[in-house]
């Protein structure tokens, strides 16, 4: 079993947060270009930082980086089968919806928030962002069960230049050491978001900057008086406390035939407000696969594109969460419960958003059941999203009053009133069948007259049970209303009800 303590200890936290600094004070292109060239070498701790500063600061990327994480982290999950060994299927179930139903989960950034496998898909997903998304675990066992505490590690505390994540053991190491396995959760993917994105942050401060220049001189008005008065002249000077006065030292005065021009661009020259907005829309495009908002209004498939984009992202985002569990910390719980190497039987599914995905799966599974080539019942709940129920646990099921091959009427009204008939004549069948019941019970007949009635009733008890004349009669009446043909009173009495 892995180890029972975290390596980062509260004294290496505190020592960190103490010798953090601003990585966007002195911002600059070179600055920028030398965090990327050493995040692309494997010193990941400037770049890193840099990053986190940028999701924190920037309203664009703190919003957009945030709503795709947490468009994962709200889905459902649960654990399905897979392969065909349905008893093994329903033990590894078991065991897995234990664990991560008790998993807990937190961060050494703010250790005072915690949670569960929600706060872990969030977690995981900031390696779209960095690279690689990093957990610290430390399993509890006990004699009954396995629990585990999982705690959000930032990226500078790493490094990758062998090729592989390694972990700093001191803050100012430049080297790391082995991560081993069973003792860290390690999520990746291969183009960290957060590259072009802080390259797009860089041009839009620039941007920011000359536009907030820009509107510093020239943003508000310039008084100006113009006056018959000589310079250096009492009624100059007059004209100039006048002017101060009212514009607090950002007015002029000229002579009457002086003239000032203020060139001043106007609204459609302005390059600023375009070139922000053109980096705000990349960051978003970059994070969500595209700016809705905007693109859609040049384009009418807009809309349907950006639908098909998020679910292109959602599952990609999923299936890299759902890989790195199963092979990373469920292989672990299996290994612990059922032996070393353990095969899995199941593994942890989140369920996306819905679409037409499942219905279409469901859909041909149905065609190759009756075409003679029936999935198995694993697959069927693999692909739907379910678990494989327990054994003797209560399964759903779908009352009907009527066979459901037959149609009832054209409306809910109608539909309702048709049930209401066709119990009202079961009722009048059951109640004849009570009768005569009552009526054998009570006879003084004698012994052979009791037995030859009763061996008639037991004769005539079938058309009871199987659809009695009321109820045959009544049934007939609602086809015939509804689709139009001809079906005999003998042709319905044997068929099932409830």
């Amino acid at each position: 079993m892995a180890k029972h303590k975290f390596n980062i200890t509260p004294i290496r936290i505190a020592q960190e947060r103490s010798s953090r600094t601003n990585p966007l004070r002195n911002f600059s292109e070179q600055k920028l270009a030398y965090m990327l060239e050493n995040f692309a070498l494997g010193w990941l701790a400037d770049a890193a930082r840099l990053f986190d500063a940028l999701e924190r600061r920037d309203d664009i990327i703190s919003a957009v980086s945030n709503k795709r994480r947490k468009s994962v982290s709200r889905l459902n999950w649960n654990i399905v089968a897979q392969g065909d060994d349905e008893d093994k299927s329903r033990r590894h179930i078991e065991v897995l919806t234990d664990f991560y139903n008790n998993i807990k989960v937190s961060s050494i950034s703010t250790p005072n928030k915690t949670g569960g496998i929600a706060m872990l898909f969030e977690q995981m997903l900031y390696a779209n962002d960095y690279q690689y998304s990093v957990h610290e675990i430390v399993f509890k066992p006990s004699l009954e069960s396995l629990r585990a505490e999982l705690r959000f590690v930032p990226l500078w505390n790493f490094e990758a230049s062998t090729g592989f994540l390694r972990f700093k053991k001191e803050i100012y190491s430049s080297g790391g050491e082995e991560m081993k396995k069973g003792e860290w959760l390690v999520c990746a993917t291969d183009y960290p978001l957060m590259e072009p994105v802080s390259i797009a942050y860089f041009i839009k401060k620039i941007a920011l900057g000359d536009w907030s220049v820009f509107g510093r001189r020239f943003g508000s008005a310039t008084p100006v008086l113009s006056t018959n008065a000589k310079p250096k002249t009492p009624e100059w000077e007059t004209a100039e406390n006048a002017v101060a006065n009212l514009a607090n030292n950002l007015g002029m005065v000229i002579g009457k035939d002086d003239m000032f021009q203020l060139i001043q661009a106007n609204a459609q020259g302005l390059p600023f407000p375009a070139l922000v907005d053109r980096m705000d829309r990349a960051i978003s495009t970059i994070f969500r696969g595209s700016d809705l908002s905007t693109l859609s209004a040049a384009n009418n498939a807009g809309a349907s594109l950006q639908g098909d984009e998020s679910d292109i992202l959602e599952d990609a985002d999923c299936r890299m969460i759902e890989e790195a569990l199963q092979h990373q910390l469920s292989q672990t719980v299996l290994d612990y419960y059922f032996g070393v190497n353990t095969t899995p039987a199941a593994y942890l599914s989140i369920q996306r958003t819905d679409r037409k995905d499942k219905k279409a799966f469901l859909e041909l599974a149905e065609i190759m059941t009756r075409i003679g080539c029936p999935p198995s019942k694993s697959e069927i709940y693999e692909g739907a999203g379910f678990a494989l129920p327990k054994d003797g646990e209560e399964t759903a099921s779908i009352s009907q009053s009527v066979p459901p091959s037959v149609p009832l009427s054209n409306s809910a009204e109608e539909e309702a009133l048709n049930v209401k008939k066709f119990s009202e004549a079961q009722s009048k069948d059951f109640a004849e069948l009570a009768t005569r019941l009552k009526r054998l019970s009570e006879t003084t007949m004698d012994e052979n007259e009791f037995l030859s009635a009763a061996e008639l009733l037991e004769k005539e008890l079938p058309n009871y049970l199987n659809g009695g004349t009321h109820s045959a009669d009544a049934l007939a009446e609602i086809v015939k209303k509804s689709v139009s043909i001809g079906i005999k009173t003998s042709d319905l009495k044997n068929l099932p009800q409830n």
